[in-house]
């Protein structure tokens, strides 16, 4: 399964990195490609209109990729590159170079609407009974 997105506002609240997670089941995220790492980067070449007043940049668009649990390094991808360490939230996609700026951040009514969002989530997966999920994760593509 593969779905283009865009890593901007709204969109990065769908939080499509986590799908197979919260979907549970037999699908895991295979690779999270930048835009111009496909084969239709021209697709994609320049700002495209959001609403109106806005653009967005060709290098916030993401492809992600799934593929059945445990298949997913026979499609061929290029191995993520070690991410080198750094501060940041990993939940809003921010990384600030400096501490303050990321303390600035986690303060901010943004990320604190994401943080108590993720809670939520949280919260809900883990007073779903058994049997809610046996309907959440059942296999809808086992043929």
């Amino acid at each position: 399964v593969i779905v283009p997105n865009k890593g901007v506002s709204p969109y990065s609240w769908w939080r499509l990195e986590a799908l197979a997670d919260f979907a549970g089941g037999s699908l895991e995220l295979a690779a999270a490609l930048p835009w111009e790492r496909t084969e239709y980067p021209a697709l994609y070449a320049g700002p495209c209109n959001v609403d109106r007043d806005q653009s967005v940049k060709a290098g916030n668009a993401v492809v992600f990729v799934y593929a059945w649990r445990g298949k997913g390094e026979s499609l061929g991808f290029p191995p993520a590159p070690v991410a080198e360490k750094r501060i940041g939230c990993e939940l809003c996609g921010v990384w600030p170079k400096k501490a303050a700026d990321l303390k600035a951040h986690e303060t901010s009514k943004m990320h604190r609407k994401r943080a108590d969002l993720e809670r939520l989530w949280d919260a809900a997966l883990a007073a779903e009974t058994p049997a809610a999920k046996r309907a959440r994760t059942a296999d809808t593509f086992a043929g």
